[in-house]
């Protein structure tokens, strides 16, 4: 065994590459915060896989994979059970420091909980939340039993060595807003640059011709603004023949392959049937010129974004309708892009052209620029190292 200290990164939920890129800077992060200590990986060997892809295999690291027995998904409380108690294991056996947990679900939580009345565990437990906050959030409206056995209560309960991060300010400020008293037991990470964009970032483009590019990103859902983006891209056609580009990067939802014909016959591009490659999805990224995030409902307000780091590491100026995580940017940097008004192809053209000739551009690009510094593997090891320690 080595000597020297180590932490524990435990993934017991995705599969493949799915959080590869997240998992990846928080790995770079940990680090950059403590490079003395070794950084154990806790994952299934798929997971693994994409992580060596990007990582390779620095002596500091170590990959231990997960039983491929083990349910994944965490659906049954046995098996979040199953899962807990190995990776409490597996931080005894290796004296782990510290302990951070990539995801978690409403039933890993209360095994982690349960499990840490039983078993030993490292002095500092950290568990990040992507998702999942809308749901704890949630007014119940079932018995009392139900609402004790909660993830909000899972949290509340919690000793006060187990930590929980969330990515971004404006999603700890709107947790705050919602219930104060759970929010008091969160810190905040900004959600870390993504490590195959951390040296090849820039775009090289300080200005914008026409016609326009812009792209829809990632798995096209209503939540996500597909259908604004469909009628946008039907508008520009028709009043703006030749002004717009409009993109869908990324996939369709499969409950929506229905509106696969209508879109193709707007943008004039084929929809893509198959999940882009992390290789091609960037490559996508670079040939626009905005990137559109027209999130409805309030799904977003607690939900970390990858695809908007990804556009701050390109420098990707972005349009939005109202959106806290943008707002929360823009008053540490300043403009990041374009606000939209209301949902209409005249009021896009507008603010577009206003933008444009005010040479605002470049300076959004700076803006992002400045953004990407604070997100860099060595920027956020300072705050890592603090909730480490």
């Amino acid at each position: 065994m080595s000597e020297r200290p180590s932490i524990l990164v435990a993934e017991p939920v995705r599969r493949g590459p799915t959080h590869q890129a997240f998992n990846a800077s928080l790995i770079l992060a940990c680090h950059a915060a403590l490079p003395e200590h070794q950084i154990v990986v806790l994952a299934f060997d798929d997971h693994l896989n994409a992580l060596r892809e990007v990582l390779g295999a620095p002596d500091w690291l170590v990959l231990e994979q997960f039983p491929p027995a083990f349910d994944s998904g965490c659906q049954t409380f046995v098996s979040a059970m199953h899962v807990a108690s190995t990776v409490y294991q597996s931080a005894v056996s290796r004296q782990a420091d510290s302990l951070i947990l990539t995801s978690v679900t409403n039933k890993l939580l209360w095994a982690y909980r349960l499990l840490g009345l039983l078993k030993k565990r490292p002095r500092n437990v950290i568990a990040v939340f992507h998702a999942g906050l809308a749901s704890i959030v949630r007014k119940r409206l079932f018995g009392r039993l139900r609402k004790f056995f909660s993830g909000r209560s899972a949290i509340m309960l919690s000793e006060k060595n187990m930590r929980f991060i969330v990515l971004e300010r404006a999603i700890h400020k709107e947790l705050f807003r919602r219930d104060a008293r759970l929010a008091q037991r969160f810190s905040v990470l900004p959600h870390p640059l993504p490590p195959d964009l951390l040296n090849q970032s820039t775009r090289n483009q300080d200005s914008v011709v026409s016609p326009i590019r812009l792209g829809l990103l990632g798995l096209a859902t209503p939540q996500k603004g597909l259908l604004q983006f469909l009628a946008l891209a039907k508008a520009a056609k028709s009043q703006f023949p030749g002004e717009f580009d409009f993109q869908l990067v990324g996939r369709l939802h499969t409950d929506y392959q229905y509106l696969a014909g209508e879109i193709e016959e707007a943008t004039d591009r084929k929809v893509p049937e198959e999940v882009l490659s992390r290789g091609d999805f960037v490559a996508r990224l670079r040939e626009l010129d905005f990137a559109l995030f027209l999130f409805q409902g309030v799904y977003y307000e607690l939900t970390a974004s990858g695809v908007l780091v990804d556009c701050i590491a390109l420098n990707l100026p972005v349009i939005s309708t109202e959106n806290g995580l943008v707002d929360e940017m823009e008053s540490e940097v300043g403009p990041i892009g374009v606000r939209l008004k209301n949902e209409s192809m005249e009021c896009l053209s507008s603010e577009l052209m206003q933008c444009l000739s005010e040479s605002s551009y470049f300076e959004m690009t700076e803006n992002l620029r400045r953004l990407s510094e604070n997100r860099t593997p060595d920027a956020l090891a300072p705050a890592l190292r603090k909730l480490l320690m």
